[in-house]
């Protein structure tokens, strides 16, 4: 049985995900990961392939066990892993809660490592694996610390993993969109720390973009001139004249 996974499929970047992989992929089942088991059924209902819906919190351990288990049972060939699951906050580093702080390393970080380890056994040559960091991986990001510091792991982590799979023929992409329209926001951004965007993105041009620069071997995906220039900045500039901008254009 040929599947692909996709975390982080209820909605925004990893729901497109799902919908362009239904029609690429030619796969006999694709499993949906999320903790919103509604959203992912309407995901569902858009798809012409088979769904499996997987309820699972991916901060928790027990979930990945869980996920390990459904694997041994059902021995597919994964054609494709998109890690799509992840939050962000915004605000002054002292005043995000701990809790809050730890569940994004434990979600944008130890769930993605973990997930990408249990499914790796299953996958073959011209197996495909997505990781989903973002701009903010480019550069420390005052005022988003810990979120700019779990996506820089997860841009880091996926560039070194797929020169690692390289002579297996397996590919992974770090994929570091800028600004995209989704709910991101709605549990990120709770004042007015953040005061001004660049450009906003829609969250299917950043799938698109992703799958497309996947079949053409890139191993970094940044949708859209002003993410690449902010990309080229970052690796050209001094970060803390890139982060000074960064505080200039938020009244910091």
């Amino acid at each position: 049985m040929k599947i692909s996974i996709i975390t982080g499929a209820s909605s925004g970047i990893g729901r497109q995900m799902a919908l362009l992989l239904d029609k690429t992929e030619g796969c006999d089942e694709i499993w949906l990961v999320s903790r919103q088991v509604g959203k992912l059924e309407e995901c569902a209902n858009l798809l012409s392939t088979k769904t499996r819906i997987i309820g699972f919190d991916l901060s928790l351990n027990s979930s990945i066990c869980e996920l390990e288990k459904m694997l041994k049972e059902q021995n597919p060939e994964i054609v494709s892993l998109v890690n799509a699951a992840g939050f962000g906050k915004a605000g002054s580093f002292r005043d995000i809660p701990l809790e809050a702080q730890m569940n994004m390393i434990d979600l944008n970080c130890k769930a993605l490592m973990a997930i990408t380890y249990i499914c790796l056994p299953y996958m073959k040559c011209g197996s495909k694996v997505y990781e989903f960091a973002s701009k903010a991986a480019f550069q420390p990001v005052p005022y988003m610390s810990t979120y700019g510091a779990t996506k820089a792991f997860v841009l880091s982590f996926s560039r070194a993993l797929n020169k690692e799979l390289q002579r297996k023929g397996i590919r992974v992409i770090a994929v570091c969109p800028g600004w995209t329209k989704t709910n991101f926001f709605d549990r990120a951004m709770k004042d007015d720390t953040i005061k001004r965007y660049d450009k906003f993105y829609l969250p299917e041009d950043v799938a698109n973009s992703a799958v497309r620069d996947m079949n053409r071997g890139k191993d970094i995906s940044a949708y859209g001139l002003i993410t690449k220039a902010n990309k080229l900045a970052s690796k050209l500039l001094p970060h803390k004249l890139v982060m000074g901008v960064w505080c200039k254009m938020q009244d910091k």
